[in-house]
């Protein structure tokens, strides 16, 4: 087990747990509150980590992220496991960096993690786009809000030729050079049984949701109309299904 709380040492350091440059490291019950910079993190930094895996962690009230993985670098991670909570930190519950080449560090083995993040004053998690479209990075951060499980802020996407590649489970979509309107016909990304939200990025401009051009399959074709449009789809056999009733004209 492993504790760093400011109320049993004066001064819990920088960083309550930092894992640099370390492979086949086997942590159990990472307790961590009040550091002033990150309260777990993972950093490369000039070599590569291989299999570290961090469970039990109760991350709380750091000057940073409660949960960090951060490359500093262009080394590569691969095979990190991280499990536990993250609350009430001054950054995010859970960030996750790409290397200084713009390129997602995760490789071979997938790192997976599974962190629950409550209350943390920018969001529940930060991850790159380059680090969300990798094959090798999982991503289980989930988002609680009281009894309620959140998807957390939706990140925008502009249509180009049709086409939207995402990235997370809620995203605002906009027109292809701020165009009056456009069609959205395909729908790059997703495994079986994803669940996406969809919304458009201003009333002003006009997205249409095609039915069986490519990938999506509502019934009939959709027009968001209203910023507080909504869709739904399930990521069902390589096709986006509707999921549920389409939401338009509710406000």
């Amino acid at each position: 087990m492993y504790m760093n709380r400011a109320v049993n040492y004066a001064n819990s350091g920088n960083d309550g747990l930092w894992v640099e440059k370390s492979k086949n490291v086997q942590i159990a019950g990472a307790d961590v509150q009040n550091a002033r910079g990150y309260g777990i993190l993972v950093n490369p930094n000039g070599s590569d980590i291989d299999h570290v895996t961090i469970t039990g962690i109760r991350s709380a009230f750091n000057g940073k992220s409660g949960v960090g993985v951060i490359p500093a670098s262009n080394n590569s991670i691969r095979g990190v496991y991280l499990q536990g909570v993250s609350s009430n930190n001054t950054e995010y519950g859970v960030e996750v960096t790409a290397r200084t080449d713009g390129t997602s560090p995760f490789v071979t083995e997938p790192t997976t993690i599974n962190v629950s993040v409550r209350n943390n004053a920018l969001g529940g998690k930060s991850v790159p786009d380059a680090v969300a479209l990798d094959g090798d990075f999982f991503d289980g951060v989930v988002e609680r809000s009281g009894a309620f499980r959140s998807m957390g802020a939706p990140s925008l996407l502009t249509i180009a030729g049709g086409v939207i590649q995402i990235t997370r489970s809620y995203h605002l979509i906009d027109t292809e050079g701020s165009a009056a309107t456009d069609d959205l016909d395909t729908i790059n990304g997703g495994v079986e049984g994803d669940i996406l939200v969809l919304r458009p990025n201003s009333s002003s401009r006009d997205v249409t949701v095609k039915h069986a051009t490519g990938n999506i399959r509502i019934g009939s074709d959709f027009t968001f109309t209203n910023a507080a449009d909504t869709l739904t789809l399930i990521y069902v056999a390589g096709l986006w299904v509707l999921y549920g009733n389409k939401a338009d004209n509710v406000v």
